[in-house]
């Protein structure tokens, strides 16, 4: 029974994606004084803006032996390939979707993820998450991906690679101490489809300095590239939260130049 409950919660904690708890854990760690309505309400936000997709497929398989071996995935009337090439010093994984090969040691994340650092993807070993998402005039296969095995923070490393099926567009993004599921978002009063990269910045046990995650707003175009969006006098849209250490005696504050007013106190 201890074992059933155990496989319950490591589905659950997959199934709610990363995010907030990530954020909460680097948040609670230091005993904080955190404002729990920030991180309610930006969930809450989120989700409600979320676009659903037409299938997810969830990796369940155990990592088993090291080993050179490729994964065959079918979603949708699409065709995905994970590929593990293992030497004896090194390995490497590269995905293949409908037959077009996306090497993944040499790709960088669009986005900042780790303070002003990109993230190179040479340390992905795994895929998590694959989605389906079949959009008015567009298909955009998402899939989230990990380190085979991880040590310390190098558990909280994360890409997503978002693929446009016609034009065979590429983008790839990062996270650090953040939700690494691809998610696809259509606000209100909003035509376009959105994707929100996010960046952590700081202490990530908010222990000696404050920690920040900042989201910004990047725009699904036609040729299934992902563009970052500007307002035209106060630049990059972007909702900025940052926790303090527990010697600072401060609540969570929280900055914004959204695509619409976010209030976080309702």
């Amino acid at each position: 029974m201890k074992q059933l409950a155990i496989s319950f919660l490591l589905i659950l904690f997959t199934l709610m994606g990363r995010d907030q708890i990530a954020i909460s854990q680097a948040m609670k760690s230091s005993n904080s004084k955190c404002d729990p309505l920030i991180n309610e309400r930006l969930s809450d936000y989120f989700e409600r803006s979320q676009e659903k997709p037409a299938q997810i497929i969830n990796n369940v398989d155990n990592p088993g032996l090291r080993e050179s071996k490729t994964k065959t995935i079918k979603i949708g009337n699409h065709t995905v390939e994970w590929i593990d090439k293992v030497g004896l010093r090194d390995r490497e994984s590269s995905v293949k979707i409908n037959g077009d090969l996306i090497l993944l040691k040499d790709k960088k994340s669009v986005n900042s993820a780790d303070g002003s650092e990109t993230l190179e993807l040479n340390f992905v070993g795994r895929w998590d998450q694959i989605k389906l998402y079949q959009l008015y005039n567009q298909e955009i296969i998402g899939i989230a991906m990990s380190a085979e095995m991880c040590t310390g923070l190098m558990c909280s490393v994360g890409a997503e690679l978002l693929y446009d099926v016609k034009t065979k567009a590429k983008t790839f993004f990062g996270t650090f101490r953040v939700n690494s599921e691809v998610k696809l978002f259509r606000f209100p009063n909003e035509e376009a489809y959105y994707y929100v990269s996010k960046n952590f910045s700081g202490d990530p046990h908010t222990e000696t300095s404050s920690a920040v995650v900042t989201y910004e707003l990047r725009r699904l175009d036609s040729d299934g590239t992902f563009q970052i969006q500007k307002k035209p006098k106060s630049g990059n849209y972007f909702i900025k939260h940052t926790t303090f250490p527990a010697k600072e005696q401060k609540i969570d504050s929280l900055e914004q130049n959204w695509i619409e007013k976010f209030d976080q106190s309702g």
